[in-house]
């Protein structure tokens, strides 16, 4: 194991085709992908799923999963990671990355620890994309999440999503409250899907942590008058709008010139530093009223797109 080397973390969930693209992407990516990085994935997939990875392959380590999926796919996905954060040997800095998030900057896996090594950071990542306003805001989610070992115990971190939350927003006392005019449904707000733990244990070391910008455009009953002058008035928590100015950017990639195709709308873009940093496919997202064929055809020519603007840049 070599100290200077990335460690990355990842659960597959029949996602063994998004994973070679993000392994092809990334060897564009750099010079030297393989010797950047350590990538180990824990196979969650069902033992007769089509998309499962029955051995190590193509540059990742194959770990085995959690089989217990009684409480939910994020209960599911949260197990293996744990795991996984348990078990391997892991380099100073770690990156926790879904299947489907892409990074997009040349050498992001000497970058990013190089960043964070710089400003003395404990966390780095994408937050979670505004749209999804029912969770926590400005810190690193769990799509994308790196942290400094020698600073965090890995012991101290559980992504447990915590269910006792997801029953309290589907129970009687919070229906009840949703029914009160304006303020129902901010007062039930709750954020409690992976990560939610890590998130309330550390996010008051408000010096330690970074985010990227993603790119957002609001809905626009967020943006009348009567919205604006509600949620003025009421804490961040209770707002469907983010109140920290400059935690989004409305400007899309197309129309920075930064693709020649076009995203689909359920794809989650991120910036940084004036750069396009990743682009979160999230497939979980409303993925009944979505077709994975189309999609995975789309990403390598969107995905060649945006790397050939970056690397002419």
């Amino acid at each position: 194991m070599k100290t200077n080397r990335l460690t990355i973390l990842t659960v597959s969930y029949g996602h063994k085709a998004l994973l070679l693209e993000n392994m092809r992407l990334s060897q564009l990516l750099h010079k030297d992908f393989l010797n950047d990085v350590e990538w180990h994935v824990a196979e969650n997939s069902p033992i007769d799923h089509p998309e499962r990875f029955t051995e190590s392959e193509a540059g990742f380590y194959l770990h085995p999963g959690d089989g217990e999926n009684d409480k939910g796919i994020s209960h599911h996905h949260a197990s293996a990671l744990n795991n996984l954060l348990r078990t391997v040997n892991l380099n100073r800095y770690v990156l926790i990355l879904d299947p489907d998030f892409f990074l997009l900057l040349p050498e992001w896996a000497k970058v990013i620890p190089d960043y964070m090594h710089s400003r003395a950071l404990s966390f780095f990542g994408v937050p979670w994309h505004p749209r999804h306003h029912e969770n926590y805001r400005y810190f690193p989610a769990v799509h994308c999440f790196a942290f400094d070992s020698h600073v965090i115990d890995r012991d101290s971190l559980d992504f447990t999503p915590q269910l006792d939350l997801l029953e309290w927003k589907e129970g009687r006392l919070a229906k009840l409250l949703t029914k009160i005019p304006v303020l129902g449904y901010r007062i039930s707000r709750r954020s409690w899907d992976t990560g939610t733990r890590v998130w309330r244990r550390y996010s008051i070391l408000s010096n330690k942590y970074e985010v990227v910008t993603p790119i957002y455009h609001p809905d626009p009953s967020f943006l009348t008058l009567k919205n604006r002058l509600i949620e003025s008035l009421l804490p961040d928590w209770m707002c469907l709008l983010p109140k920290r100015t400059g935690y989004f950017d409305e400007t899309s990639f197309e129309k920075r010139g930064w693709v020649n195709e076009q995203i689909p709308n359920n794809w989650e873009a991120f910036m940084w530093k004036d750069q396009p940093f990743g682009l979160h496919v999230r497939r979980s997202f409303a993925h009944h009223m979505r077709s994975e064929a189309d999609e995975l055809s789309k990403l390598p020519i969107i995905l060649k797109s945006i790397i050939t603007k970056v690397m002419l840049k």
